[in-house]
């Protein structure tokens, strides 16, 4: 505990004591306990530096979430586009909003376009080359869920078939791997990208955490920076992963819901989250991979 504690950044001190089981030196030691509890008072509690390296690596000093809107009935579907402008759905009203660079919001009006006609679509992504790929969920609980490749021309192929619930997708940043949530388990699927788009070498790859109340992780949106680590929208926040399928940190959101996420901003450098009835945006010391782009191969990871 004491080094899981000074680890995390915690002011602490262990003193031992010898003896037995009993309250000697727990009253001996008493008064500098409180002592230390209380000096200071009433100056706030002044947070510790971790010696966690990846918060090092993708946090930026005093930069915390800030409110983007909210009093929304439920905010979902976040994506952004070649300027770094984020836009989201309030599903159940029916509106898609606009956050501008300034993360100023107004209401879209727009057309609509089909692309996956007789699927019922989850999440999808569309990579550099063309290829979309797309989760299709059963309403039935007990029917296991498809990802799907969409190519340029429309046609359909089935890729997938077996993940329990297949929710978020995201591609690596070289687009040689795809992601695939598995909203009702601990996993994080990992696929091959085979040269005419299918996928090849299915495995189970990021084991993520979940709270005591839930037997699953939750996992719903994913999003990748361009060195190659994974953010997942979960139950217990946003985990994020190294390339070796480790959770190296999880950023709480204010509200303790999250659903989606996406990079946005001028230098994709903000990571945007829908979080129930509110969006909210912190600045990272990161810049998100877009799919959009010409895919980048990160530095190799480390063990």
């Amino acid at each position: 505990m004491e080094r899981a504690l000074t680890f995390a950044g915690y002011e602490v001190q262990h003193t031992w004591g010898e003896g037995a089981h009993n309250g000697k030196h727990g009253t001996a030691i008493f008064p500098d306990a409180m002592r230390y509890l209380w000096k200071g008072w009433p100056e706030p509690i002044k947070t510790g530096v971790s010696r966690n390296q990846m918060l090092t690596d993708i946090l930026v000093p005093n930069e915390g979430w800030q409110l983007v809107g909210e009093g929304y009935r439920l905010s979902e579907g976040l994506s952004a586009n070649a300027k770094g402008e984020v836009f989201f759905t309030d599903g159940p009203a029916g509106k898609l909003w606009k956050v501008d660079l300034d993360n100023k919001l107004s209401r879209v009006d727009g057309k609509t376009a089909q692309i996956a006609d007789g699927l019922k679509g989850n999440s999808s992504i569309v990579a550099n080359n063309g290829n979309s790929y797309l989760t299709s969920s059963s309403r039935d609980a007990n029917e296991q869920s498809d990802v799907w490749l969409i190519r340029p021309n429309g046609k359909k192929v089935k890729v997938d078939t077996g993940i329990m619930l297949a929710s978020g997708l995201a591609l690596s940043p070289d687009q040689t791997l795809l992601y695939v949530a598995d909203k009702r388990s601990h996993w994080v699927y990992s696929f091959s990208i085979k040269p005419d788009g299918t996928l090849a070498n299915k495995q189970k790859y990021y084991w993520l955490h979940s709270p005591d109340t839930a037997d699953d992780a939750g996992a719903d949106g994913l999003k990748t920076d361009r060195d190659g680590r994974l953010y997942v929208a979960t139950r217990m926040g946003i985990q994020v992963c190294d390339q070796a399928g480790r959770v190296n940190v999880i950023l709480p959101t204010p509200n303790g819901n999250v659903s989606n996420i996406c990079f946005g901003g001028p230098n994709f450098d903000r990571l945007y989250a829908t979080c129930g009835d509110k969006v909210y945006q912190r600045k990272l010391n990161v810049k998100g991979a877009n799919a959009w782009d010409k895919p980048n191969k990160p530095t190799a990871p480390r063990l």
